[in-house]
């Protein structure tokens, strides 16, 4: 687990015109007050376009996305909710015709039918703050580098004065995101399996990136109490020169609660099983810390093989599980399968 600075922040989306990262024709909104300007307040604009033009998927590192369906946000504005070490951390460099730039990405929650009639309703949007590399030649996409998860509104839209979260909104609604299965450990695997055993999270770090250690990928699972269970989209976060790090606190979802963490570790190289040296396990003292404190159990993917030292053999991404409870980690099953 590694250094990860979550920013809930309500963001707005519109038409990608180009991908070199020109704004939209969009003026922020004038504020009448002392005070200065949130990063929601500044975004909101861009969240209220995205919902006119939303993805019918969620971004996802290493991947593209259809710039069609999305807002290229401004560079001041996508350092300030990323910070300034987003960057590539998958050996993909900015170059003469590779450029960086950021956009807002909108997805459509599923509809849902209520009341006596059954009346079909949108349920809201969900809201995906994304860097990434685009060539400048062509205005191509090539991957995303990062992606922030901004959480949901409601059917209705973010109120007014209001938004997804960030410094001055309000906490994601009810419920999280995804759709689970039929207990956390199961989510947990369909949470790795929209991640992906070829992602390049897993690979190994490039040193010579503006992330020479690479980059990590989490979220949360969350229960109702009533035998469902719902994750967030992961999170990702570039680990520039830091190894151990703590992860932020879960998303408030009102009526729902935290029953597991899911992160990935990128293969560091050295020995191939990639067992912690100071646990004995894959999972960090700081991982192990966290799954204590919070009592609940907390998974990790991780590119290894299954004997230590071994060039020999094929590594495979695979997860784990350490439960608090017991004390020990337990091998789950290969990225991508596992889940439901």
């Amino acid at each position: 687990m590694h250094a990860f600075r979550f920013i809930r922040i309500a963001l707005l989306a519109c038409t990608l015109t180009a991908c070199a990262g020109r704004g939209p024709a969009t003026t922020p909104p004038t504020l009448h007050n002392s005070q200065p300007p949130t990063l929601s307040d500044l975004l909101r604009p861009y969240e209220i376009s995205a919902r006119k033009t939303s993805a019918t998927e969620a971004p996802v590192v290493g991947g593209t996305f259809d710039a069609t369906h999305s807002v290229p946000v401004p560079a001041e504005l996508g350092r300030r909710a990323f910070g300034t070490t987003a960057e590539s951390a998958s050996g993909r460099e900015t170059s003469a015709e590779v450029a960086q730039s950021y956009a807002m990405i909108a997805t459509m929650r599923a509809p849902t039918a209520s009341g006596k009639q059954r009346a079909v309703k949108v349920v809201g949007y969900c809201y995906f703050l994304v860097t990434y590399l685009y060539n400048v030649n062509t205005g191509a996409i090539v991957a995303i580098l990062s992606v922030r998860f901004l959480g949901c509104d409601t059917g209705d839209g973010i109120p007014e004065g209001g938004g997804g979260g960030g410094d001055g909104g309000v906490p994601p609604p009810d419920p999280p995101p995804n759709a689970g299965c039929g207990n956390a450990q199961q989510t947990a695997g369909k949470a790795y399996a929209d991640i992906g055993s070829g992602n390049p999270v897993f690979n190994d770090p490039n040193p010579n990136s503006n992330a020479p250690n690479g980059t990590e990928l989490y979220g949360y699972i969350y229960s109702n109490g009533g035998g469902e269970f719902r994750y967030d989209p992961p999170t990702s976060v570039n680990l520039a020169t830091g190894r151990d790090a703590a992860i932020n606190g879960p998303n408030d979802y009102p009526g729902w609660h935290p029953v597991g963490l899911y992160h990935t570790h990128p293969h560091g190289g050295g020995e191939t099983s990639q067992i912690d040296q100071d646990t004995g396990n894959h999972f960090s003292a700081t991982d192990i810390a966290t799954a204590t404190a919070n009592m609940y159990p907390i998974y990790v993917a991780v590119q290894d093989t299954l004997a230590q030292n071994d060039l020999n053999e094929n590594a495979q991404v695979r997860w784990y599980k350490y439960d608090p409870a017991t004390g020990q980690e337990t091998l789950i099953n290969t990225v991508g399968s596992g889940g439901c």
